[in-house]
């Protein structure tokens, strides 16, 4: 009876249960507790298995995280149970596109019935998904077309535009629609994927990275888990690009979750535990990537690679065998399979696989490129001649170990190696450029030339023959000959662009631009694309300031050259230059997309990030460039500059500590620590890091320096000046000269005018220090010397605007005439610059041209708000061209201050005599 009575009572509640049940999901849905939500309305569904509702609730929260399988099995029983709303439909319309059955998304989709514009572009938009799903390319085009004339704003009809235009290779045009889809939709992820493919598309990888980084944030639902894989692959490559390894790891981790035997992401994985040189690591991941994709041959030969690095030459040799077998020219796997012979024993087996079927001199370089240093090379290939081996290349063999020879600055060797060549043809000459590079290594200039001589007479009518003695001769500093010899060439075969760029490259080097530009314009009429020819016009165009002009050059070596990144990288530095940061990093990211993990072109995408106010971004690239040449401190140095511009003093001492370590005779780090600790209130520790620049020829020396410059801070001037005369003693220098001077110039000790006056009696064709010495005399009051001074320095640099305006002012203080031209031509270089503006103007109010002067003294006004004596003379001027008002204001301002200057006096005799004839 007590059993019966429960059940009656369960029976009763069952329907409050489930309405509760159904209620709180709603709740949890609303609070963001999915998970919870998920786990009661999946228990609801189980125990009321015709809950339409329930169905709903869940088929939609499903599609919300991301799992469409799931969410269209719950949005189809939904539907069978009962009606469901449009918007549900088309969650499980996108669901089951997403899953890939677009046979069932047909049918959900012509299940739909409306009339609402939106909602029709809409299911418009939906059949240009499928139809662009089964690649019908055209059907899908004319689908979103159709959708966005019923709806202007179809977010989705934009974005499947935008892939379109993706897939027929118009990645501006798909960029545009992506564009505008995200206007419409900011949280559409797909809007963003979008555009972040056609980023990269254009190369444009740091906007690639940042526009993926933003898809995957708004993720799902609107990316299928097959959509986010591949979103985060791509993103992947583009952080391996720009170098940041950590990242992609992250990435090809969170790939792996997906999809654990994926080879795709176990190749990248691999890849990135190879450069971090986890070798054992990576050649675990490539085994699980070719378990998939057994005929990969980038997988095979990283795979032999990482093996050789751990000692398994036979394993890597077999899986080297493998991807020749697929790619028998892969270069990277000839290579490496003839190194691993060369390391067995099998010499003349190894070169015969690197260099195959080729014959001739010229695969000296492919030889000596199978060695890590030219020690190895030497070894090995002396060893090789020694047998006589070397078969077809035996040539090769040689011309390659007298290549090593000179390397290591053996030329006695490397010439009588040379001397047993005896084939003709190109072998010859090569054999005879390295006996030129070997004398001219030597500094026996004169046999070179011989040699040059011998090429030109053997075969006077060669062009190819001339132009290796040509090269010579300029390498040998004889341009009269190398000129002489090139025109030979040139006529014998007019039409050769190296020689024709050699003869304008050595026009321009003795400034005959004009004859240079007519070089570099010939060599374009035979070869259009001539990338040398076209990068130096832009260089000449430079040269004459026609800024245009270089422009034009470069975007044409841009467009000629889309696989080549100098072009980029000029066009990236010369925007920079002219202030334009933002067109800068669109080239510097195509750079570094032709180029990926490239240092040096990874550095200038940091620089122009930092252009571009990205501080964070600029750090985290140059971190990442630190870390992929750990053995150029440069890098590290770039890096602890930019820690420092962030204030992160700490952060700068530890990168600056890393490198002294690393290397302990590389000054510039050792400088940097001991300003760095310095500013981080460390005196001591920066004078023991002074005292530890022991290293190297000139260690003592940078020593002494660096303890006197920390003595300047200290202002201790005499220690300072103790150390720099130590320093002195062992290695005269204009710029220890320059530290003794600032050091008896602000501790008032000796006379330092005579310091610099000692030097120039040895040195006096050093402009620097005689600019230096005439501003001593300046400062000093004595305008006597410091005119000599000046004038000799306006010799040397005749067109130094700042060294024309001292000498101005100077010879304004007796002749104002005399000092015009001067100041005009000082304006006329600097227009801008508010000092010369200034002295300028004043001298042209002296002069009595007031009316002149006044702009010219408005500017400097305007730009030196604080200093007195230009505020003085702007007020003199207005004053002077009826601007009586203007200049009683202009002086009692700058008069109700308690700042000082020279002519505070002046000033305030103007004010009164100017007040009273206001009165």
């Amino acid at each position: 009876m007590a059993l019966a009575l429960s059940v009656l009572t369960l029976s009763a509640c069952s329907g409050n249960s489930q309405q509760a049940l159904l209620s709180k999901a709603r709740q949890e849905i609303a609070a963001g507790k999915n998970r919870a939500a998920l786990v009661d309305l999946r228990s609801l569904v189980k125990q009321h298995p015709k809950d339409a509702q329930g169905r709903l609730l869940l088929g939609s929260l499903l599609f919300k995280l991301g799992d469409p399988g799931a969410a269209a099995a719950q949005l189809q029983q939904a539907s069978q149970l009962g009606d469901i709303p449009i918007s549900a439909r088309f969650q499980l319309v996108q669901s089951l596109i997403q899953i890939g059955n677009l046979d069932n998304a047909t049918k959900a989709l012509d299940a739909i019935k409306t009339t609402a514009p939106s909602q029709k572009a809409e299911q418009i938009a939906f059949q240009g998904e499928i139809a662009l799903s089964k690649k019908e390319t055209a059907k899908a085009a004319k689908a979103f077309a159709a959708a966005l004339a019923k709806n202007p704003h179809s977010a989705r009809a934009l974005v499947g535009q935008s892939m379109i235009a993706l897939m027929a290779s118009k990645p501006h045009l798909a960029l545009q629609k992506a564009d505008m889809a995200i206007q419409i939709a900011p949280k559409d992820a797909t809007a963003w994927l979008a555009k972040g493919y056609a980023a990269f598309a254009q190369h444009e990888i740091q906007n690639a990275s940042t526009y993926i980084e933003q898809a995957l944030k708004y993720g799902p639902p609107d990316l299928s888990p097959g959509q986010i894989f591949l979103a985060r692959g791509r993103l992947a490559q583009t952080e391996l690009a720009l170098g940041q390894r950590d990242q992609a790891l992250r990435n090809v981790n969170a790939m792996l979750a997906q999809s654990p035997k994926q080879p795709y992401p176990n190749y990248l994985r691999g890849l990135i535990a190879y450069e971090n040189k986890h070798y054992a690591n990576a050649a675990q991941y490539l085994q699980t990537s070719l378990n998939s994709d057994p005929y990969n041959v980038q997988a095979l030969t990283l795979l032999a690679s990482a093996e050789a690095q751990q000692g398994q030459d036979v394993l890597a040799m077999n899986h080297l065998s493998g991807a020749l077998a697929q790619d028998p020219q892969n270069p990277q796997a000839r290579q490496l399979m003839a190194a691993l012979q060369l390391k067995s024993g099998e010499d003349e087996r190894a070169i015969q696989t690197l260099l195959g079927d080729k014959t001739g001199s010229a695969n000296a370089g492919e030889i000596l490129s199978l060695f890590t240093s030219p020690d190895a090379a030497i070894k090995t290939l002396s060893a090789i001649r020694a047998q006589n081996h070397g078969g077809t290349h035996g040539d090769a063999v040689k011309l390659a170990l007298a290549q090593a020879l000179l390397m290591s600055a053996k030329q006695q060797q490397a010439l009588s190696v040379l001397n047993e060549i005896s084939g003709g043809g190109d072998t010859q000459l090569n054999q005879l450029r390295l006996k030129a590079a070997a004398y001219l290594q030597a500094h026996q200039t004169a046999k070179a030339i011989d040699v040059a001589h011998q090429i030109s007479s053997d075969d006077p009518q060669n062009a190819t023959a001339l132009t290796l003695a040509a090269v010579i001769y300029a390498a040998a500093n004889e341009d009269n000959l190398a000129r002489s010899t090139l025109q030979k060439a040139h006529a014998l075969k007019p039409d050769d662009t190296q020689v024709t760029t050699l003869l304008a490259s050595l026009a321009l080097k003795h400034g005959h631009v004009e004859k240079a530009e007519g070089y570099y314009r010939s060599a374009l009429q035979h070869d259009p694309k001539n990338l040398i020819a076209i990068m130096s016009l832009a260089r000449i165009s430079a040269i004459r300031g026609d800024s245009r002009a270089a422009l034009g050059w470069l975007e044409k070596a841009k467009t000629d050259h889309p696989k080549a990144p100098e072009p980029l990288v000029a066009l990236a530095q010369y925007h920079l230059a002219i202030k334009q940061p933002s067109n800068a990093l669109n080239d510097i990211q195509q750079a570094v997309a032709l180029v990926p993990g490239n240092p040096a072109i990874l550095t200038l995408l940091a620089k122009t990030q930092l252009a571009n106010g990205a501080k964070d971004a600029a750090l985290e690239t140059f971190r990442n460039v630190a870390k992929l040449d750990p053995s150029n401190p440069y890098y590290g140095m770039n890096l602890a500059a930019m820690q420092t511009l962030l204030k992160n003093m700490k952060g700068a001492q530890s990168t600056l500590e890393s490198i002294t370590s690393k290397h302990p005779d590389y000054y510039p780090a050792f400088r940097a620590l001991a300003m760095t600790q310095w500013r981080n209130g460390e005196k001591k520790a920066a004078f023991a890091t002074a005292t530890k620049v022991d290293q190297g020829e000139q260690g003592h020396i940078q020593s002494a320096v660096l303890t006197g410059d920390l003595d300047l801070l200290n202002k201790d001037y005499t220690a300072a000046l103790q150390q720099y005369r130590i320093a002195y003693s062992q290695l005269p220098s204009r710029d220890i000269v320059l530290r003794i001077y600032t050091a008896e110039s602000a501790g008032h000790i000796g006379h330092p005018g005579n310091t610099l006056l000692d030097w120039l009696h040895t040195h006096p064709d050093d402009a620097t220090l005689r600019n230096v010495l005439a501003l001593y005399y300046l400062n000093s009051g004595n305008l006597k010397d410091s005119e000599i001074q000046y004038r000799l320095v306006a010799k040397q640099m005749p067109n130094n605007p700042l060294v024309l305006n001292n000498l101005a002012w100077i010879v304004s203080q007796n002749n104002l005439t005399k000092s015009l031209p001067y100041a005009e031509k000082a304006h006329n270089l600097l227009p801008e610059n508010p000092a010369i503006a200034d002295t300028l103007g004043w001298i042209l109010v002296h002069n009595g041209k007031a009316d002149a002067g006044l702009p010219l003294l408005k500017l400097a006004a305007e730009k030196k708000p604080d200093l007195g004596d230009v505020q003085y003379h702007y007020a003199a001027a207005l004053s002077q061209t009826g601007h009586e008002h203007q200049s009683v204001s202009v002086l009692q301002k700058v008069l109700g201050t308690k700042n000082t200057f020279k002519e505070r006096s002046e000033a305030e005799k103007l004010l009164q005599r100017l007040l009273k004839s206001t009165d």
